[in-house]
């Protein structure tokens, strides 16, 4: 227990120091991380959030309901903002005074939350944790400021909450994914199916969990959920990935042919390991296992339904951390291993596309053929994969576990 403590303190301590040095050096181009502009600091989206709420508040939106839209130059066309978001304005946080504030609080909670679902077991896993926090698509949420950093704290406080024995643990878990869904809508499915996570069968946790839900759509305001699709963007250069994406680049009839190939071959890969997958998965602790469970109702399913943005990869993380225990155990080690590796082609592809765009000194383009436009397919059938891998590892153990009390 000491040892693991050690290095979960020293996986949070290496994770902020290097956040500091790069913030310090602006090195993130060095991991594959473009700067978003020249002259701008820093932490873009967490200043863009706090602007577009102040915006609203002061009468320069667009209301639809109670979603607001606001013109925006430097990014999408028009930012968008509701509540709770809304509330940020409300406490007397403003765009240009508190949003380096806001980051830094953010980014150290995002580490802090890393390092104890991380929990590694020894310095291996320690070391490709810290691998893994240093992969262009986490550091790009970092340099950006992004709330999906928030987003995944919660996610990583319900996963350690979730499975606990009392009514309590579940019921704070799954509040937790109800904020995070009130915050970013993709986190709904989580919070339905909370008590599949947390592998509570009584109704009681299911009505709870679509209590929580139905509460976060409230605060949200129905309606407001389809202004919001209806105008949320979608991210269409090589910095994306989701299925949508691959149709873009491919056409859907193509896009969807390599979806079913891939949940398939992962499906019969691990129905055909099922049992010693099941005993190996047992063999995690239960904050890890819910956590499985949470990317596979977050992340996979944003993945299906939007072309998203490379900062979503911390979203993945949760069930990243669960496959990186999984590589250890025997009878799960290649299926691990082979998701962690698929993490790092998919999230990490950056790196070598930002050294080839280095070195021939001009904008690539990834839909022309060539190397550049196989690196960028490379890191979009990895994703798919991974998704894949993680939505039937989470099909495995749910079913094992419904098997193991049927027979009990």
């Amino acid at each position: 227990m000491t040892r693991r403590l050690l290095l979960t303190s020293a996986l949070a301590a290496l994770c902020l120091a290097a956040t500091l040095a790069l913030f310090l050096t602006r090195g993130w181009v060095h991991l594959g991380v473009p700067h978003f502009h020249p002259e701008l600091r820093p932490f873009t989206d967490t200043k863009a959030h706090l602007e577009t709420a102040a915006g609203c508040r002061i009468g320069l939106g667009e209301w639809q309901g109670s979603a607001c839209f606001v013109p925006d130059a430097v990014t999408v066309p028009r930012a968008q903002t509701y509540q709770p978001w809304l509330f940020l304005h409300d406490l007397g946080l403003l765009p240009y005074q508190h949003y380096s504030v806001v980051a830094w609080v953010m980014i150290v909670l995002f580490w802090l939350a890393y390092a104890r679902l991380a929990a590694p077991d020894g310095p291996r896993q320690a070391l490709v944790a810290l691998l893994v926090a240093l992969t262009a698509g986490v550091q790009l949420g970092v340099e950006r400021g992004n709330f999906d950093l928030f987003v995944f704290v919660l996610m990583a406080m319900a996963a350690l909450a979730l499975p606990r024995r009392r009514r309590a643990g579940f019921a704070v878990g799954t509040a937790l994914l109800a904020f995070a869904t009130a915050l970013k809508l993709y986190t709904g499915a989580a919070t339905l199916l909370s008590w599949l996570a947390a592998r509570q069968w009584h109704w009681r946790a299911a009505a709870i969990s679509a209590l929580m839900l139905a509460a976060a759509i409230a605060i949200v305001g129905p309606a407001e959920l389809l202004a919001l699709g209806a105008e949320a963007p979608e991210g269409a250069t090589r910095f994306s990935t989701g299925i949508p994406w691959l149709a873009q680049a491919l056409g859907w009839p193509a896009a969807l042919a390599l979806a079913s190939v891939a949940a398939l071959s992962a499906g019969v890969l691990c129905w055909r390991r099922c049992v010693p997958l099941y005993a190996a998965l047992s063999r995690l602790p239960p904050a890890s296992r819910t956590a499985l469970h949470l990317s596979a109702f977050s992340a996979v399913p944003l993945f299906a339904l939007k072309a998203s943005y490379d900062y979503r990869f911390v979203i993945w993380l949760p069930a990243v951390l669960c496959l990186l225990k999984l590589a250890s155990l025997p009878g799960a080690r290649g299926i691990g291993a082979l998701s962690v590796v698929l993490f790092f082609l998919a999230a990490g592809m950056e790196l070598p596309l930002s050294q080839i765009e280095h070195w021939s000194q001009t904008s690539l383009d990834f839909a022309a053929s060539g190397t550049v436009q196989g690196l960028v397919l490379l890191k979009q059938l990895s994703a798919l994969l991974l998704a894949a891998l993680i939505g039937s590892l989470s099909l495995v153990d749910l079913y094992g576990t419904y098997r193991q009390r049927s027979t009990a």
